[in-house]
């Protein structure tokens, strides 16, 4: 969530079997007025839109939004409800008393049902209330025999474990630096059913806290544990910036991963070896210090002295650069990259250690203010014809790798992107994703552009990066480890078949063509050229937001 924006609640309401014409009537007599949509295509059932918006108009209740949903294959009706915190209820009532809705028991008959239709629908409604107590009912549903009921379940049942796993980092988001509040709890940690979650948990911990305490240990015990190798190198981590020095000996025996199935090289290996060694340093350094009782200077030493001491006592960290030796030199840097402190040189090493301590900061509520020409609003996200797409808001994000042999350099760097619309998947028809030349690939968004009024055209490869990538310098859409955990192939965004799939059209600062993703560039680094323009290569095409 970005932390200097404060986004509105916004709450679902599933609405029983009732005709348009009657949701409209009830909502109008609420003074709720109905907002024109002369881009709103014919609905598939005459008198029965697809998609409405309303903006109330009650004064007294404040400013809300209504974006009302029907899907004709299943029935599914509902109603998105956008107010401010201080109204939203008061709209909500106010909305289940006019209309006829369903509550929690009547969608728990829905997922039980013998009728495909009606499942269909109760899971509809499951994926937009995302209520844990559904979990049971859909885990149940991943046994069905159609395939279409099994696909839709366990979409439903990711979003909910993730939304109820989302709900803890919040917690922890939240806390003040230094508190030692109870969320920090092993139980809800290992709960988390997402590597993803549990990944982002650690490194909110890492970002609120200074010191470790006993439920920050017992958190990272688990982590250091965790069946995922990206997730115990980052409670490792962890460990050395809040100098747990009760880990020190899970630490010293962690199981690094150690070969490229799991994503890392010899190199790679090297350096979390390194990274250890530098983390047990920390742990132990913090734990010699904290048994000195008195400063450099023979005065008492105090609680802030030991909060404030962000350097380990070491005589490598005292030195001058100038007088270490290569050796010592590379260790302070390995150090100064686990501590999260100013480097000089942003390598490889900075960047594995960065994409493993920071957090990804999710800029839901960072929406666009306004829609380009054709963008119509989804459940999901948003659409342009039959192209489904993501928003990636204007961002500041780490690109490039410290790669030996890149066919196109992509030295790592940051870079600022403005915000901008791009393609969920590479484009399909029929099912299939269509191939096609670097020519064909600029004709078909300037048919896009010229069919809905919006700015199609090719991603930069720097905005395919961010798209697949996310902000924190990850090798992969997913993190760092291989292989890709199950149902989390999305980039941060929710951009799927990045990488490993399809190679897809980019341009560089001089338009030339560039080819990214393919089953031959799985890092969302990799570059190749695409001079001669061959087909063969998807698209995925970026909407401008201006």
């Amino acid at each position: 969530m970005n932390r200097n924006t404060v986004k509105s609640p916004q709450i679902w309401i599933v609405l029983d079997e009732v005709p348009f014409a009657e949701i409209a009537s009830a909502l109008g007599a609420l003074a709720w007025a109905r907002q024109p949509d002369p881009s709103a295509p014919e609905p598939l059932i005459e008198g029965e839109l697809e998609n409405a918006a309303w903006e109330s108009r009650d004064i007294a209740r404040g400013r809300g939004h209504l974006r009302y949903v029907f899907f004709p294959g299943t029935g599914f009706r509902g109603l998105q409800l956008d107010a401010p915190a201080a109204d939203i209820a008061a709209f909500r009532r106010q909305i289940e008393r006019a209309l006829p809705t369903l509550n929690h028991a009547a969608i728990a008959n829905l997922l039980r049902s013998d009728d495909l239709v009606v499942l269909l629908r109760g899971i509809q409604a499951a994926d937009v209330i995302l209520d844990p107590a559904w979990i049971e009912d859909l885990n149940r549903l991943l046994g069905h025999p159609h395939a279409i009921v099994v696909r839709e379940a366990r979409a439903a049942l990711t979003k909910i474990l993730s939304h109820t796993a989302q709900q803890g980092i919040d917690l922890i988001e939240a806390i003040q630096p230094g508190a030692t509040a109870d969320v920090f709890n092993a139980a809800l940690f290992t709960g988390m059913a997402s590597v993803r979650q549990r990944r982002q948990a650690l490194r909110w911990i890492m970002q609120q806290q200074t010191r470790s305490n006993a439920q920050i240990d017992a958190v990272l015990a688990a982590g250091l544990r965790d069946e995922d190798w990206e997730v115990r190198v980052t409670a490792m981590l962890a460990a050395g910036r809040l100098r747990a020095s009760t880990l020190r000996p899970l630490v010293e025996t962690l199981a690094l991963p150690a070969s490229l199935r799991e994503g890392v090289d010899g190199q790679d290996q090297r350096v979390l070896a390194a990274v250890r060694a530098v983390v047990v340093g920390l742990i132990d350094d913090a734990a010699e210090d904290s048994g000195r009782q008195t400063t450099d200077d023979g005065s008492p030493r105090t609680v802030d002295d030991f909060e404030m001491r962000n350097v380990p006592p070491s005589s490598v960290v005292r030195r001058p650069s100038s007088t270490l030796s290569p050796r010592e030199r590379a260790r302070r840097h390995v150090e100064r990259c686990v501590l999260g402190e100013p480097v000089d040189v942003h390598d490889g090493i900075f960047l594995y250690c960065h994409s493993m301590t920071t957090p990804f900061y999710e800029t839901a509520a960072n929406q666009p203010s306004a829609l380009p020409p054709g963008v119509d609003r989804t459940l999901d996200g948003y659409r342009l014809a039959e192209i489904d797409l993501i928003w990636v808001p204007s961002v500041t994000a780490w690109l490039g790798d410290e790669l030996t042999r890149p066919a196109v350099a992509n030295p790592i760097r940051q870079v600022t992107c403005d915000g901008f619309f791009i393609a969920h998947t590479p484009i399909r028809e029929d099912g299939e994703v269509v191939h096609m030349t670097f020519a064909e690939a600029q004709a078909r968004c300037a048919t896009l552009s010229a069919e809905t009024g919006a700015v199609v055209r090719l991603p930069s490869a720097d905005e395919w990066e961010i798209a697949a990538r996310g902000t924190d310098g990850r090798r992969f859409p997913w993190g760092n480890a291989l292989p890709r955990p199950q149902f989390e192939d999305g980039s941060p965004w929710g951009m799927a078949d990045a990488t490993g799939v399809h190679g897809q059209w980019c341009v560089d600062g001089a338009w030339h063509p560039l080819v990214v993703g393919g089953v031959a560039q799985w890092r969302c680094s990799m570059r190749r050229s695409g001079e001669g323009g061959k087909g063969g290569v998807s698209l995925r095409v970026v909407v401008e937001a201006k």
